[in-house]
């Protein structure tokens, strides 16, 4: 690969500290967030519809399934990348946490009262556990990883600032052979030592030496060309393997998020938003205010056996003509987006908003954001 002649390394010393730019680039990263979650939400019609499942032989649904799961993986990296781009220079906000806690607990809670309600879930001790602490019992995988990661970033912003730029770059490299290259290679062979939150960190470390040593890409047309170059290797090499029974059980990562190609992918995708300049954009703000409720709100456990299942039907498209498969996953997509939209939006007007505004609540986040910034 070329990728030296793609990647402009500027000097050690360079760092990103001028605002003037980060408003600039705001609204790229957040419309790279709204489309991440579209992605993520047309991935879940090839995750909970089964469709990975349904064919032995290369046929066009295979591939439609294989494309969704792979937006999924190449979304959910995304949104990481651009959580730690702006992390390394933060200061850790309680408030910021609260709103992704208390996001979860809204939801988790909120879901499980109708589901109760409309008996479409049980009512033991274990399941009720589960939906008050949605975090600890990982109701959501990327929402338990993010309070983990968040939590923590303080501590990983001291070790980033004590590196140079050399020992923060080998580190990301040998952290990507640990846990990127060897399941990528090995079927799947993934170490004891990975998990959700190491994976957060570890895309933390990428997005902040590109904030630190502002990483840049030098040919936007070469680099949209090999992500989509990237998009049709992982889709054909993910269709063949699953065609042929190697990729049982999901043994084959390259579509994954820890899976090389899609990391690569995802990476070069942040870079090409890096460069884009955006100088308006109110319906993109009102969108990515929202993207975190669309993930909570349709991935939900109860929430996904009424869109998927009942509303749906995603398991009846999956025999028919690959037309009918697309357009059902873009009207079901469109569908799904909108209303968690809607619904998410009333949810923080109504409550998240009031609440964050009292001063009783600024005062105790106040103290608590003291304790934890540990350079003051």
């Amino acid at each position: 690969m070329q990728g030296t002649e793609i990647i402009d390394k500027v000097d050690v010393d360079t760092r990103v500290h001028d605002n003037n730019i980060k408003k600039e680039r705001d609204l790229n990263f957040e419309l790279l967030r709204v489309i991440s979650a579209i992605f993520i939400v047309a991935s879940h019609f090839a995750c909970y519809g089964g469709s990975l499942i349904l064919y032995n032989k290369l046929v066009p649904n295979l591939v439609v399934g294989e494309l969704l799961f792979m937006l999924g993986s190449y979304g959910v990296n995304c949104f990481a990348l651009i959580s730690g781009y702006y992390l390394v220079n933060s200061k850790f906000k309680v408030k910021n946490l609260l709103k992704v806690i208390l996001a979860v607990l809204f939801y988790s809670i909120g879901f499980y009262i109708i589901a109760r309600y409309f008996n479409l879930t049980d009512g033991s001790i274990s399941n009720l556990l589960k939906n008050i602490f949605p975090i600890s019992y990982g109701a959501y995988w990327f929402a338990t990883a993010y309070v983990g990661m968040y939590i923590l970033f303080p501590f990983v912003n001291l070790i980033i600032n004590n590196m140079t730029q050399r020992m923060h770059r080998n580190l990301i490299i040998i952290l990507t052979v640990m846990i990127s290259l060897i399941s990528t290679i090995l079927f799947n062979a993934t170490p004891s030592y990975y998990n959700d939150l190491t994976f957060l960190i570890y895309l933390y470390l990428i997005s902040a030496y590109i904030r630190r040593y502002d990483i840049k890409i030098n040919d936007n047309k070469k680099v949209f060309l090999l992500i989509i170059l990237l998009i049709i290797f992982i889709v054909i090499m993910q269709s063949l393997y699953t065609s042929i029974g190697i990729n049982k059980n999901g043994a084959i990562v390259i579509a994954k998020q820890f899976g090389l190609p899609t990391i690569i992918l995802s990476v070069l995708t942040f870079l090409l938003f890096k460069n884009i300049k955006i100088s308006k954009g109110k319906i993109i703000q009102f969108l990515a205010k929202a993207s975190f409720g669309v993930y909570l709100i349709h991935t939900n456990v109860h929430m996904v056996r009424i869109i998927f299942d009942k509303i749906i039907g995603i398991e009846n498209y999956y025999f028919v003509n690959v037309g009918k498969v697309i357009l059902c996953v873009i009207i079901g997509t469109i569908g799904i987006y909108v209303s968690c939209v809607v619904i998410d939006t009333i949810r923080r007007k109504l409550l998240e908003e009031p609440l964050f505004k009292t001063k009783a609540f600024n005062g105790l986040c106040n103290k608590i954001d003291s304790f934890m910034n540990l350079n003051e």
